[in-house]
């Protein structure tokens, strides 16, 4: 009888610590998103005009810090980084200044931009 009834009781309460075990978990550290660019790149103002809609926005927001370099300001960049091939180039990288994902070189279509996005989010994890 006491078996049963304290097979019972932890049933009970293990959704309990389930939900108490999630809430209590850290949040991963923003991503930095480093976007080199250069003035008449016009992949690079596409990049610029997708981060501009609402649902990069939103996106961005939450999991990214975004720093925008000039191809002219490339010694900028943390120690460690390959310099930039072209324009746009986007580098992803921990708190850490460690890369998380290869650099995007070259411009995206908007549901591409968007997938990558996820999926640096995702590695982030």
């Amino acid at each position: 009888m006491y078996r049963f009834l304290l097979s019972v009781l932890l049933l009970a309460f293990l959704p309990f610590s389930a939900v108490a075990d999630e809430k209590t978990q850290p949040m991963p550290q923003k991503i930095h998103m480093i976007i080199i660019t250069q003035p008449g790149c016009h992949p690079c103002e596409r990049i610029e005009e997708y981060l501009g809609y609402k649902k990069f926005k939103e996106l961005t927001d939450k999991h990214f810090t975004i720093t925008k370099l000039d191809i002219s300001e490339i010694d900028k960049l943390p120690k460690g980084l390959e310099e930039p091939y072209g324009t746009p180039t986007i580098y992803f990288l921990n708190s850490s200044d460690k890369q998380i994902a290869e650099p995007m070189i070259g411009g995206k279509s908007e549901e591409n931009f968007m997938d990558l996005l996820r999926e640096v989010i995702a590695a982030n994890r």
